[in-house]
């Protein structure tokens, strides 16, 4: 859901922005001659650079989302992996008992209640 809402939100405003660029160097190419009636070259390029650059901007800190999101979500499914293994590690060596067994915890009951835990998320 986090990564989601990053693409989402970054999305829009990164292909808004390029539109806009876009719109403004077709406008500008559409009167090529008046550009260059004017001697105005110059002018429209800087102007279209600006644009781009605001562009540029909106691509980078989609970027930036983007890779926050997928990194939260990597190390909450890290953290999930290590306070599992930590658990099973605590319950096979305290040879907690198992009620559904009628026995200790094992480490291959471990790894099935890990695997669904990881399934759930």
């Amino acid at each position: 859901k986090l990564l989601g809402y990053a693409v989402e939100s970054t999305a829009t405003s990164t292909k808004n922005s390029y539109q806009k660029c876009g719109g403004y160097s077709e406008e500008a190419l559409s009167a090529i001659k008046t550009v260059y009636a004017f001697c105005a070259e110059e002018i429209e390029k800087v102007k279209y650079f600006s644009e781009l650059k605001v562009a540029l901007d909106a691509s980078i800190t989609s970027a930036l989302f983007r890779g926050a999101a997928l990194g939260i979500m990597n190390s909450v499914t890290d953290v999930v992996y290590g306070l599992g293994f930590f658990i099973g590690a605590i319950l096979i060596e305290q040879k907690v008992h198992n009620p559904l067994a009628d026995g200790p915890y094992t480490s291959g009951i471990i790894f099935i209640i890990f695997m669904e835990v990881m399934q759930g998320m």
